[in-house]
């Protein structure tokens, strides 16, 4: 994963710059550090402890068959947290300059996996020292559909949010399966996306009787969603979004701030895909597909268009959306180790193919100025099997 690659792309051509909104920020002011050339490392396989998988065990007790929540995400620890360190613009959010978040631990598509989530969360708690500040985390989207511990996950994801957990705090970027989730006016729910187990389940399908608790739980999540960045820039250069970035053909409508968190740029940065070894791709129109696809140098393009507006660079993307075998994919060749992959599945999902229907979910740790570290967490066969049958264990009584 230390590959460096030479030769580079140019950014953008001549003409093409010339097309573009001037920087509108000085970037010798205050510059923000840089980070190394080499923007992920390889990734660290960690055997999840007894102690860790014990806490993974108590968060599943806690949250399995758990119906009765009232509002998600709010009134959230996680806002005051945000507020102080990052500005929202739009459907963006820009570290400030005045912030000294150092350190961050980032999770990708959970897809209602409460046990995936509950090691990853436990794992990160247990690496935490006496003394430690709280461990921020960031969940770059996809929370819903898939597996059937929907309700459960955002009981879990909203007791974190709002300070049931002093030692964690986590943030969420919304995700394609979160934002694809609606109610009409007459109280039906619908999703944009298939498979949509989650909207399944609040309609009473699948053998689940209809839920006016899970109605609750799934309005406010959907009213949460409405508000949840996009994406978030970090000033050493990270870039954390569940898909990829506004397609060239949104370029010249980004002029600032405001329109970098603009409709259009949000749905790119929750939509778009990064296919391996793809130079270019023409900019189909939006309405053709949400899920568009760019190529690296249409990336790198949008690299210099927003290094322009936000007065730092943007270097690499951190995300989640396409769902990768190991649960972890840096990009080389054009992307040159630029975009980062990452998921939380501890199983594979009915739509993946694969040799085992195990994983073992994959975060990454984010300090400020280094490369990415990614940690692949190694699941116990016992403990997986006894995590599971806690889970049937309780659904049964």
């Amino acid at each position: 994963m230390n590959e460096k690659l030479t030769g580079p792309e140019p950014l953008l051509t001549e003409s093409e710059r010339s097309e573009r909104p001037e920087s509108l920020v000085d970037h010798s002011t205050n510059p923000p550090p840089v980070i190394s050339a080499t923007h992920c490392d390889p990734v660290i396989e960690e055997t999840l402890s007894d102690n860790a998988l014990q806490e993974a065990q108590r968060y599943v007790l806690k949250f399995r068959g758990k119906v009765n929540l009232a509002d998600f995400g709010g009134p959230s620890d996680s806002i005051r947290t945000f507020t102080e360190h990052f500005s929202s613009h739009g459907a963006i959010a820009v570290q400030n300059e005045t912030s000294e978040l150092s350190h961050v631990w980032l999770i990708g598509d959970i897809h209602a996996d409460l046990v995936g989530l509950a090691c990853s969360l436990a794992y990160i708690k247990e690496t935490r020292k006496a003394g430690d500040p709280p461990s921020m985390v960031i969940l770059l989207g996809d929370l819903i559909d898939d597996m059937d511990e929907n309700v459960e996950t955002l009981a879990m994801v909203s007791d974190f949010m709002t300070g049931g957990q002093d030692d964690l705090k986590l943030l969420v970027i919304r995700g394609n399966h979160d934002v694809s989730l609606q109610r009409s006016t007459s109280g039906e729910f619908t999703s944009s996306v298939d498979p949509c187990e989650f909207c399944d389940q609040l309609k009473g399908s699948h053998g689940q009787p209809f839920s006016e608790d899970k109605a609750k739980i799934a309005h406010s999540f959907i009213n949460y969603m409405q508000t949840a960045p996009a994406a978030i820039f970090l000033r050493d250069g990270t870039l954390l979004a569940h898909g990829g970035a506004p397609h060239t053909d949104l370029h010249a409508k980004i002029v600032d701030r405001e329109t970098l968190g603009g409709p259009d740029a949000a749905s790119d940065f929750t939509w778009a895909r990064l296919p391996a070894n793809i130079k270019r791709r023409l900019a189909l129109p939006q309405g053709a597909s949400r899920s568009r696809e760019l190529g690296a140098y249409d990336f790198n393009a949008f690299r210099e268009l927003a290094a322009g507006i936000l007065g730092f660079p943007v270097e690499r993307i951190v995300r989640g959306h396409e769902h990768v075998g190991d649960r972890f994919e840096v990009l080389l060749g054009p992307w040159e180790g630029r975009v980062i992959t990452i998921n939380n599945m501890s199983w594979r999902l009915s739509r993946e193919f694969g040799p085992s229907s195990q994983t073992n979910p994959c975060i990454a740790e984010w300090r400020s100025g280094h490369p990415i570290v990614p940690h692949r967490l190694i699941l116990n066969p016992e403990w997986r099997e006894r995590l599971r049958n806690v889970q049937r264990q309780n659904s049964d009584q």
